[in-house]
């Protein structure tokens, strides 16, 4: 007797275990699209669950912003090698009108859609602006309403709030701050409203993103962090004497700043970086138990930059990036010699040099999730 077993035959359980190894949400719908059986096993609830923490949903393509009158953001396919690869008609975003003396601006991306503003150039120094959260590949764009009256004055700061679900047009939240104001607020697609956070800091910087959190840094009062949680949308703050700081009050804070960053280390805690005039690199951690009896961040650890390390220069900054346990750091030689880019793991202390083309990230978007599984019409 044959003991062969036909397609059919295979038990739904092994079914499932072999469908969990395809590559790309992309490859499953294709998958659900054999027969009804199969699209039962991976519209399913668990199914997608166990799918998508085996796998991350990939990149399709980066967006770039163009500051030219009555221009759109330009974008760059994910390479060919990609599974993700998808037609680039799918990719344009030239459904955004242009009719407009202004130009698109991306802020943010997150999951499948992008965080755009649209300037207007009114009159002379008189701009207006309007905000959109848009999904490329299904070509949806969603006007958001304002948080207030945004005077030409004022700076503004925008950003997707990350959770632990996927980031979609039915689910996002923006953050939107208001400066030097610090008035800030959280818009959620959900109830299509915004909810005005209750912080008032007068001059706030951006760090980075780090163990789930946005930084910022402020000096007006006390040197002191800011952190807002991406799931809970509540704020913390920590009290941070940094070392140079306390000798020269009269640095300007922009220089303050470009030697500040954020990181995120392997156990998952947040690190505050300041690099010091004598490029020492000084590593904080935040806690509860602070000498001045609140929460305060305190030094961990120190890396000395050495010369040799760096080569010949004037001055050091850092940018904050969102690789685990790395920073970046941007070197000056002057005025005759060309600046470099490094990373630095501060754990292990390995220093690599950077090129333009490993620095260049820009806006990315991923295929959205779930998949949309379209009806079958072949019978099992």
């Amino acid at each position: 007797m044959s003991t062969a077993m036909g397609l059919h035959g295979i038990p739904d359980d092994i079914l499932e275990l072999i469908l969990l190894h395809l590559d790309s949400p992309i490859c499953l719908v294709r998958a659900s699209s054999t027969c009804k059986r199969w699209r039962h096993i991976v519209a399913g609830t668990v199914f997608l669950q166990r799918f998508r923490s085996l796998h991350e949903p990939p990149v399709v393509c980066s967006y770039r912003n163009n500051r030219l009158v009555k221009s759109r953001p330009d974008y760059e396919p994910s390479p060919s090698k990609s599974p993700a690869t998808i037609d680039s008609r799918y990719l344009s975003l030239d459904f955004l009108p242009v009719n407009f003396k202004g130009c698109w601006n991306i802020r943010d991306s997150r999951g499948s859609v992008l965080l755009l503003d649209r300037e207007y150039i009114r009159e002379a120094y008189s701009r207006d602006t309007d905000m959109f959260v848009c999904e490329p590949l299904t070509r949806r764009c969603q006007l958001i309403p304002r948080l207030m009256a945004s005077p030409a004055e004022y700076r503004t700061e925008a950003f997707l709030l990350r959770g632990a679900e996927d980031i979609d047009m039915s689910n996002f939240r923006i953050f939107y701050m208001y400066q030097p104001t610090g008035i800030a607020g959280i818009f959620t697609s959900k109830t299509g409203s915004w909810r005005r956070l209750s912080i008032y800091v007068h001059g706030m910087h951006h760090l980075g993103f780090a163990a789930g959190s946005t930084y910022w840094y402020n000096t007006n009062w006390i040197s002191t962090v800011y952190a807002l949680d991406h799931n809970t949308a509540e704020y913390s703050s920590f009290l941070l004497m940094l070392p140079d700081v306390g000798n020269n009050v009269d640095e300007p804070f922009f220089n303050i700043c470009s030697r500040l960053g954020v990181t995120t280390g392997r156990d998952g805690k947040a690190r505050i970086l300041f690099l010091g005039a004598d490029d020492n690199l000084k590593i904080f951690i935040a806690t509860n138990k602070g000498s001045h009896g609140g929460s305060e961040c305190v030094v961990e650890k120190s890396i000395q930059l050495s010369p040799s390390m760096l080569g010949v220069h004037q001055n050091c900054s850092i940018v904050s990036v969102e690789t685990v346990c790395t920073v970046q750091i941007f070197v000056s030689r002057g005025s005759t010699e060309p600046p470099a880019w490094f990373s630095l793991d501060i754990e292990t202390k390995e220093l690599q040099p950077m090129t333009n083309t490993s620095r260049s990230t820009g806006f990315p978007i991923k295929l959205p999730w779930p998949p949309t599984m379209h009806a079958c019409t072949v019978h099992s």
